[in-house]
């Protein structure tokens, strides 16, 4: 059973998704936008135990940290393949709750500003598909080339725009690790020059879409060397 709940923003409160959550057969679950709940739902919700494979919560402004903590702790099961928790501000903490979802395919993690990415370490990330990190500002360098090495050569779409600790390192490190990869977006990414551009090219050969709009350090002349390798 799929329920989806975004369109209807307006009108859907704590009472109304605690019925919802009465459906023992619900698979896949989309709360995004519901700005009325409150994290009184999102503690009943951990407290399912649903096997969902999908939950989407984009945007679900009225819930402390502390519930979603509790919901990735009850919810994530593994039967899980797609995480979207973007504009939730998630903390590394709750990231850790994350670990046992050992078939998820596709996160999204998006605008979480606090976020280091130290949690993402506990994650078993061996068959994630698409990874969504877009506007996590203190994400750092380190967590990323850890989370890369265990994405591996599943991972296909990447969206790290606006990502201070995206450097020609990162780039390097998919090109040589990520060989599959598809889809790559550095918009914004002010640390990236030639060189990294240059050694993703050289690497990656699967590459289809690349968004580089806004890296002030790539050249035409990086570009061009880039596309005729």
């Amino acid at each position: 059973m799929r329920c989806g709940l975004g369109r209807l923003w307006l009108g859907v409160h704590d009472l109304g998704l605690a019925f919802v959550l009465t459906a023992v057969q619900l698979k896949s679950l989309d709360i995004s936008g519901c700005h009325q709940l409150t994290d009184r739902t999102l503690h009943l919700l951990s407290q399912k135990q649903l096997s969902l494979k999908h939950l989407a919560m984009r945007r679900v402004a009225r819930v402390s940290s502390n519930a979603i903590d509790a919901l990735c702790s009850g919810v994530c099961s593994p039967q899980l393949t797609t995480l979207d928790l973007s504009g939730c501000n998630l903390s590394d903490c709750a990231l850790q709750q994350l670990k046992s979802m050992s078939s998820l395919r596709s996160l999204s993690l998006a605008h979480s500003k606090h976020m280091r990415g130290s949690g993402l370490a506990d994650i078993d990330c061996g068959g994630l598909e698409l990874l969504d990190l877009r506007g996590c500002s203190s994400l750092t360098t380190t967590a990323l080339h850890s989370l890369i090495d265990k994405c591996g050569r599943r991972l296909l779409k990447v969206f790290v725009p606006l990502c201070p600790a995206i450097d020609d390192s990162i780039l390097a490190h998919l090109g040589t690790t990520c060989t599959n990869l598809h889809v790559l977006d550095v918009y914004g990414c002010s640390q990236l020059s030639d060189e990294g551009l240059l050694e993703l090219a050289r690497q990656c050969v699967t590459l289809v879409q690349l968004n580089i709009a806004f890296c002030p350090r790539i050249t035409t002349e990086g570009v061009i060397e880039a596309t005729g390798l």
